[in-house]
């Protein structure tokens, strides 16, 4: 008699692959993944054959494209020590073969500046710089304004520097600053009474009404978007002895947060198809032991107004298809990431139109800013941030005798690449 296969024994193992699709054995000493439902899947292309003959029998197929899968869950959570910019979570390899590149932030200074953008309004010209200096020393990342109120050359020209709403309102950043006189190559200090400062570079004349966006960032690991260069995963999923592999794995995943509970992504990867085969599992599996935070104080804004919320979760969204190719074995070549759709949804409670003008947004397509927080430790914190955030869709609803609304969100790009970005510090 047979031994059965437990459903409770699992080991997902999960490792960067240096080229893509070439299989290197993840470790389970460094590189087991403290999943929940890991489950594996094939795409079997079956090529059906229908010849005339003097019967009404089926013929038998032939196999063709085999095509593997793997998803399950994974805690919203970082590993406790990621606030110095160095330790990734275990996290940070599933985000990075979603399509987000890392980028650490492990000293104070100009590593805690994002990359300026210029509005698309502005008039092209003069090209506009900012390096950073000191230490930031901000308890979240906080998006800032820089707009000129009054145009001209350096030392005349003058702005305005404006947080984002909802740093003034948490008192992150600094308070709104104008009349700041600007003088190329010499630097100013971003908030009132702190020691970060930024130094401009740019020619000729700054425009009345310009204006650009810089994103300041506490120590921590930053993953934005890419659109090429994608990293991939070789996978290993042990049920209770059959193991099966996967390289090449590129994947989406969708998250979940609801107050009191703590938040999970759910994971879908796409790769190189092997054939199972039997293999202990490993009792030598490593994992992080980092508890997830609960979902609280979670800094929920969209559009400069606080929300108050049951549930909000978010979607990255890939296209990952095969890379048809008759000179490759079973005719692909691996998989690739060929679109990203990001969304959301949230379910506030109703609002009246002088608090917050839902349907407005929603009828006119306004794009606004929204955050997200979940985790408060340093070292366990992870923050969602997209810059041009729509209501794409509003219904009424009821909770606990309270009426919200149903809100589906779509965010898009505002300079490329940035529909949506995470912070783990």
């Amino acid at each position: 008699m047979t031994t059965p296969m437990l459903s409770r024994r699992g080991v997902l193992l999960a490792k960067q692959e240096s080229v893509y699709n070439t299989y290197t054995a993840p470790s389970a000493l460094l590189d087991a993944m403290l999943v929940e439902d890991p489950d594996y899947s094939a795409e079997i292309n079956t090529l059906q054959r229908n010849p005339s003959r003097f019967d009404l029998d089926q013929e038998a197929y032939r196999v063709g494209r085999k095509v593997g899968g793997i998803k399950f869950s994974h805690e919203w959570r970082s590993n406790g020590r990621s606030n110095d910019g160095a330790a990734a979570p275990k996290l940070a390899r599933l985000l990075r073969a979603c399509g987000f590149a890392q980028t650490a932030i492990a000293a104070a200074g100009s590593g805690q500046v994002g990359a300026i953008n210029a509005d698309p309004n502005n008039t092209k010209n003069p090209a506009f710089t900012v390096a950073g200096a000191g230490d930031a020393n901000f308890a979240a990342p906080v998006l800032y304004e820089i707009a000129v109120t009054t145009g001209g050359a350096s030392g005349t020209a003058q702005v305005s520097i404006t947080p984002d709403p909802l740093s003034i309102l948490n008192g992150v950043g600094g308070a709104a600053q104008t009349g700041v006189t600007l003088t190329t190559a010499t630097a100013f200090n971003l908030n009132v009474g702190g020691a970060f400062t930024l130094t401009p570079v740019w020619a000729g004349n700054l425009v009345l009404g310009d204006k650009w966006f810089v994103w300041v960032y506490p120590l921590g690991l930053l993953y934005t978007a890419v659109s090429s260069g994608f990293e991939s995963l070789s996978m290993d999923l042990y049920y209770d002895g059959m193991l099966h592999k996967m390289s090449g794995g590129l994947g989406s995943f969708e998250v979940k947060a609801e107050a009191g509970g703590y938040a999970k992504a759910d994971f879908t990867f796409m790769g190189q198809y092997f054939e199972p085969i039997d293999s202990a599992i490993p009792t030598t599996a490593v994992y992080e032991n980092q508890l997830p935070a609960i979902v609280e104080l979670s800094d929920l804004m969209i559009g400069g107004y606080s929300q108050t919320v049951s549930e909000f979760g978010w979607g990255v969204k890939n296209s990952v298809v095969p890379r048809l190719d008759a000179n490759a074995a079973e005719g692909y070549s691996g998989v690739r990431i060929t679109n990203r759709t990001v969304d959301g949804s949230i379910n506030p409670e109703a609002a009246l139109v002088a608090d917050f003008n839902f349907w407005n947004k929603l009828a006119t397509g306004e794009r606004m800013l929204a955050r997200n927080k979940v985790g408060q430790a340093a070292g366990n914190r992870i923050w969602t941030m997209a810059p041009s955030a729509q209501l794409s869709n509003l219904s009424y609803g009821s909770r606990d005798d309270i009426r919200i609304l149903d809100g589906q969100l779509s965010f898009s790009r505002k300079f490329g690449n940035d529909s949506i970005s995470f912070l783990i510090s």
